[in-house]
């Protein structure tokens, strides 16, 4: 039972990276890259939401670039060094805004992108996924904010329903999320 509990409960990957995506091509990207990182145990957070960006860059009538697509596919295994080099690289080819899988990854990449000259929101835009709070001295990063505290309240109150047996078969609940707009979001550069 509390597997099927924790299973049912999730975030609705789909329409956050659509708001990121939204907000991209509204300030004139239409090359748009996908960022994650590599991690020893299985991230289907990432896979999630890098499905999300396929989906968006498909029904927008993008080109698909597998270069523009950093660890997300299973023949891709870069260590952080080279996918940031990778990002560099695919930036100067013409990527001009990231969407990251983590807020993590988006604040290191800034900072890593910065340290090499290019500045963020001027020369290439920066979107991710968490809503976490920034680390000090970095940018208010656009981000999609996971409703952490909707997520426990709606968890409690499920798990109090199976304890009462209130419902057998399992439930699949969707929480939506909210862009929250920060400053590492610019228009395309020229």
């Amino acid at each position: 039972r509390l597997k099927r509990f924790a299973s049912g409960l999730v975030v609705d990957h789909h329409r956050g990276v659509g708001r990121l995506f939204e907000r991209l091509r509204a300030l004139g990207h239409e090359r748009i890259g996908f960022f994650t990182w590599r991690y020893p145990v299985e991230a289907t957070w990432s896979l999630r939401r890098f499905g999300a960006y396929v989906e968006q860059i498909t029904e927008a009538g993008l080109p698909l670039r597998e270069t523009d697509i950093i660890n997300a596919g299973p023949r891709q295994a870069l260590s952080i060094e080279a996918s940031y080099e990778r990002v560099l690289a695919q930036t100067r080819e013409g990527v001009t805004a990231w969407i990251c899988a983590a807020d993590h990854q988006a604040y290191d990449l800034i900072k890593w992108l910065e340290a090499r000259g290019l500045k963020v929101p001027e020369d290439v835009s920066i979107a991710s996924f968490d809503g976490l709070a920034r680390p000090a001295g970095g940018p208010l990063l656009s981000t999609v904010q996971i409703p952490f505290h909707q997520i426990g309240v709606t968890g409690g109150r499920r798990l109090v329903d199976l304890v009462h047996k209130r419902f057998d078969a399992p439930q699949h609940i969707l929480l939506d999320c909210s862009l929250r707009e920060g400053a590492t979001l610019g228009p395309r550069p020229a």
